[in-house]
């Protein structure tokens, strides 16, 4: 699946964007990782099952996780994103999100900023950003719905350890964004022509 805009001819946001959307299946296979290691530590059936269980799909899982946020990032590049926050979805997204969002508040916040700064678009902010964590726990569900019929135990083993994990993991991927955004901008600074000094320009307008 292609995305809308070349990465020649894309903004260092947008270049963001298409990279994290194109990686996405290795970031849910740490999430997957993280996730059964916890659920590994706990006492109980239901616990092992789950984690046994989730070893066993975790390919299929990132295949569609991966496939459902390319089509979510795509969408926000033709301006027509799907609605995918918690209020939008079922009981199931809203936790994946809401406990996504706890771990990963501060480092969303800052690139909340940069993205904004960016150029990602006007009144980009905790609503809007397209990699906000309510998005991930929104293909992450999507991608759920592709897995063979669960118990109602082993699905709340799921759903309760990969939104900690989702969450765990959103932190390093908001600060690698962060950096790329940073130093890109810092980059297309410098490329840029300097403003002439106020006398100078003042001068020319006498001039002229």
């Amino acid at each position: 699946m292609g995305f809308v805009r070349e990465a020649a001819h894309c903004t260092p946001y947008e270049q963001c964007l298409q990279e994290t959307a194109s990686q996405s299946g290795k970031f849910l296979q740490r999430v997957v990782r993280r996730a059964v290691h916890q659920m590994r530590q706990q006492a109980g059936s239901d616990a092992e099952e789950a984690a046994l269980a989730l070893m066993h799909t975790q390919d299929r899982l990132c295949t569609l996780y991966q496939r459902a946020l390319i089509r979510s990032v795509q969408a926000h590049e033709q301006a027509h994103p799907p609605a995918c926050d918690a209020h939008a979805g079922s009981l199931e997204v809203t936790q994946l999100g809401a406990i996504a969002a706890r771990t990963a508040q501060a480092e969303l916040a800052r690139l909340d900023t940069l993205i904004g700064a960016a150029g990602g678009g006007a009144g980009v902010n905790a609503g809007s950003n397209p990699l906000r964590p309510s998005v991930h726990a929104h293909c992450l569900h999507e991608a759920l719905k592709g897995m063979p019929p669960l118990t109602p135990g082993v699905r709340a083993q799921w759903i309760a350890h990969l939104g900690m994990a989702l969450g765990d993991e959103l932190v390093p991927l908001y600060d690698v964004l962060a950096r790329k955004l940073r130093g890109r901008a810092v980059r297309e600074q410098a490329q840029a022509p300097l403003p002439l000094p106020a006398m100078l320009v003042r001068w020319a307008q006498s001039a002229a």
